[in-house]
């Protein structure tokens, strides 16, 4: 059986298949391979690995837990897996090869190249066994030793490359450098100097942006002085390409290896010719290069061979022939090496075969390209085979051999044709990439991918499981813990959310600035509750990755968490350039937007492109104080329906509607509870809407909400006590709130705090108190506040107090519902309603 256990950036065992689905049980097997793995002088005894894995049981209990260990590791792995000593325990590393192994192999001979491409994150990454504390020692001072080996090679490589004037080959070593240590200042200013250096100043901006705002975030301090200097040069440098790529390095293959003396000088004029032949067929090549007419995408892996040179002038010739006429195009250098960097690997690293695979998975190339070249007598023999991705078979094998020197390009030339003619006999194929995040898992990128597209269609139960299996195939995997994070906090199960979004945004630090800055903004609005924070990295990502599409669906949610209505439709529809999966937001923020400004076209154009285009149409109904007709309220969700029946003062069939509601998400049931108590409290004041009032209270008090959440709903009830004389519900909702926040002064809680003690003035009496309470934070926003529901109280308090000309005023603005800003649009037509009638009862009474 094939394994292979990986330890940097986390802890497998790949054995060519998905894991088994109970890894919890296997945890202390896949520590004891790890502990054989790392072993330095071959082994480990018997009594150390107890110590290490289960240092609380008895001697006779922990033999016998590694006896089982043992057994069933040899039953998965092979009889030989681990070799068995007198007093020592050694794994076979032929049998089970180990990356941890090959890093300790790399250290000892002083290998930098291959320090650098193997640590591909943190030893250990994300694997803890709290019952084991000199296990959890051991992987710290291990992982702070790897750590240090791996900073030290990529420093010496990066000053090496600038040395010999490879400033591109540093940029890729910096890269990785400042991906380790973002926060340190010196790292920056070497790989803006090195971008800087390789013609993208661009680059050396958007990395300056970059760390500046970590630095604000992290430590509150402000840039160096000569950071801040060289961006200012670099800025005022011409040209300037915003977002131009870093070129990467023309010597991307590894160091040339000895070759027999008397073919050198040879293989030299072969390369050369070829090289020079490949240049001027690229150049037609390129020339070429915005038809339309090419019938499928191939990725070409690195020619193998003997001969360095000659290896890389056939690749290079064997790629301008594909791309001279019609039927292939090859992926990018640049692309394949973005790529690389995502999957944790160096820029520079080989496209081998099974690299070249992954590139094409995950940019959705449907064909791979392989060769090698092989000198033979005076003339060489040339291999190519053409890889169907999806099938994962050859489907083509071509083979020329050229007696001599002089006909090796005319053999590449004759092989790129008869392949181009075999891809264009091929069924044009188009496959979807997969995301272009960072894991050095390509199981865990295609289950990162599946739970976006289960999150397209609205399955959110399947893509949190979807994100479960990517994290056990890559438990340092951090966008799949911030998806994790994101979809728990949407389903209302906070604290599992905090963990993911607490584990992403320590998983932070290794990530590129592009992942780097996704993760660090939703950190900021789901567990900090700082959406202006949250702003500023979101900005800063759409700035620095236009076609981004999680920039723009981040701004949308900021913006609607500080009120900010327009720029979120705005934020929305330019998102919905980049991802369909948007469009519905962009519409339903034009709907806002729309019924907000009185635009009736607007607002009904917007909602005929909704999901539920009757739910628009009824909205709009609502908020002109227009019943709607029969067919249409049957048309409608329920909560839709609720509301409709609450303004035409249809309380007892609304009252039936409850329990359609009791099961469902995004908290419809405690909200209709509410309106359902607001609307007959207002128009009919009657025990059920006491009743209503106390069903709400208990499900807050047993909910797991976030803060924004909580601070809405106690905002909501508190409102509604005041008007009932409710003193018990108002210091529930204290309570509450004091034991969310924790003592932290969350924005979310400090405005809702405000909100209560203008219930509390209003119960005792204190009217003035109550009116300048209720409108502390009239302005101030979180997600999906309800400004309305504040100002009605701030009315009421005003016309209370004597100042009935100012109430007035309030009303109308209410009943118009010119309200902004305004977080939730769903409630406004009932507070519209209840606010047209108090209005005209003032005008009455006057």
């Amino acid at each position: 059986m094939s394994a292979r256990l990986r330890t940097l950036g986390g802890l497998s065992l790949d054995l060519g298949d998905p894991p088994a689905t109970g890894r919890a049980t296997q945890r202390k097997r896949l520590a004891l391979l790890a502990l054989l793995a790392a072993a330095r002088n071959g082994g480990l005894s018997r009594d150390k690995i107890i110590a290490y894995l289960w240092p609380e049981r008895d001697t006779e209990q922990s033999r016998h837990a590694l006896s089982q260990a043992l057994y069933a590791l040899r039953r998965e792995l092979g009889d030989t897996c681990i070799v068995a000593g007198i007093d020592e325990l050694c794994l076979d590393h032929e049998q089970v090869p180990s990356d941890v192994a090959q890093l300790n192999a790399a250290i000892a001979s002083g290998d930098l190249t291959t320090i650098a491409a193997l640590h591909t994150g943190p030893f250990l990454d994300g694997f803890h066994l709290p019952d084991a504390p000199e296990f959890e020692e051991w992987v710290a001072q291990r992982r702070a030793e790897y750590e240090r080996a791996y900073t030290a090679a990529l420093d010496e490589l990066a000053a090496r490359a600038l040395a010999n004037g490879d400033a591109r080959r540093a940029v890729g070593c910096l890269q990785q450098r400042a991906a380790v240590d973002p926060l340190n200042s010196e790292v920056a200013l070497r790989l803006m100097r090195a971008r800087a250096a390789a013609g993208d100043r661009a680059g050396a901006l958007r990395h300056f942006r970059t760390h500046a705002a970590l630095l604000r975030e992290e430590l509150q301090i402000e840039p160096d002085a000569e950071l801040a200097a060289f961006a200012a040069a670099c800025s005022h440098a011409q040209p300037d390409h915003r977002h131009a790529p870093v070129p990467q390095a023309a010597a991307a293959a590894p160091p040339e290896p000895a070759r027999p003396r008397r073919r050198i000088a040879t293989r030299a004029r072969v390369a050369a010719a070829l090289a020079v032949t490949a240049v001027l067929v690229f150049a037609i090549a390129v020339a070429r290069g915005g038809r339309d007419d090419v019938t499928s995408q191939v990725v070409l892996a690195a020619v193998s061979g003997p001969d360095t040179a000659l290896s890389m002038a056939v690749r290079e010739a064997l790629r301008a022939e594909l791309e001279q006429s019609d039927g292939a195009r090859v992926l990018g250098d640049a692309v394949s090496a973005h790529t690389l960097e995502l999957m944790r690997l160096p820029p520079s690293t080989l496209l081998d075969e099974q690299r070249a695979l992954e590139v094409a998975h995950r940019r959705g190339v449907p064909y791979v390209i392989t060769a090698s070249v092989q000198p033979v007598g005076t003339g060489a023999q040339i291999v190519v085979r053409l890889l169907d991705v999806a099938r994962d078979r050859v489907v083509a094998t071509v083979t020329r051999r050229p007696n001599r020197e002089q006909e090796v390009l005319g053999a590449v030339g004759s092989i790129a044709a008869d392949v181009r003619e075999r891809v264009t006999r091929m069924p044009a194929r188009t496959t979807s990439p997969l995301p272009a995040v960072t894991t050095a898992s390509l199981p865990a990128l295609r289950n990162y991918a599946l739970a976006r597209h289960a999150l397209s269609s609205w399955d959110r139960q399947r893509a949190l499981e979807l994100l479960e299996a990517a994290l056990v195939h890559d438990s340092s995997f951090a966008l799949a813990h911030y998806l994790a994070g994101d979809l728990l906090w949407y389903i209302d199960k906070q604290r599992h959310s905090d963990e993911h979004m607490e584990r992403a945004v320590q998983l932070a630090e290794r990530l590129p600035p592009r992942e780097q800055l996704i993760v660090r903004a939703r950190y900021q609005q789901l567990v900090r509750d700082e959406p202006d924070s949250a702003l500023v990295y979101w900005k800063l990502l759409a700035d620095s990755y236009p076609d981004e599409p999680l920039a723009y669906e981040g701004l949308r949610w900021a913006y609607r968490a500080l009120g900010r209505t327009r720029e979120m439709a705005e934020a929305s529809a330019r998102g919905a350039r980049y991802d369909g999966a948007q469009r519905r937001n962009a519409y339903y923020d034009r709907l806002t937007l729309s019924l907000q400004s009185g635009d009736s076209a607007g607002a009904m154009e917007a909602s005929l492109h909704l999901e539920n285009p009757q739910g628009g149409l009824l909205l709009w109904l609502l908020g002109r104080n227009r019943l709607p007709p029969p067919a249409l309220l049957r048309s409608v969700p329920p909560n839709s329906r609720h509301a409709a029946l609450l303004i035409a003062h249809r309380f007892d069939e609304a009252a039936v509607q409850l329990d359609s509601m009791r099961s469902a998400s995004l908290q419809w049931y405690p909200r209709a509870l509410l309106a359902q108590a607001r609307m007959e409290w207002a128009f009919a004041p009657s025990a059920r809407a006491r009743a209503c009032l106390a069903r709400v209270l208990t499900w807050i008090e047993n909910a797991d909400l976030s803060p924004p959440a909580y601070a809405r709903l106690a905002e909501r009830t508190a409102e509604l006590a005041a008007r009932m004389n409710d003193r018990d519900a108002l210091r529930r909702l204290r309570n509450l709130i004091d034991q969310q926040d924790r003592g932290r002064d969350l924005r979310s809680y400090r405005i809702a705090r405000s909100t209560l003690d203008a219930a509390d003035a209003f119960m005792r009496g204190d009217f003035a108190t109550a009116a300048q309470a209720s409108i502390q934070y009239r302005d101030s926003m979180f997600y999906a506040r309800s400004n309305a529901t504040v100002l009605l109280l701030h009315a009421d308090a005003l016309a209370a107090g004597g100042r009935r000309a100012d109430a007035r005023r309030i009303l109308q603005q209410l009943a118009e519902q010119r309200v902004s800003p305004d977080g939730d649009m769903e409630i406004l037509p009932l507070i519209a309603h209840i606010a047209a009638a108090r209005l005209a009862a003032l005008q009455e009474a006057s």
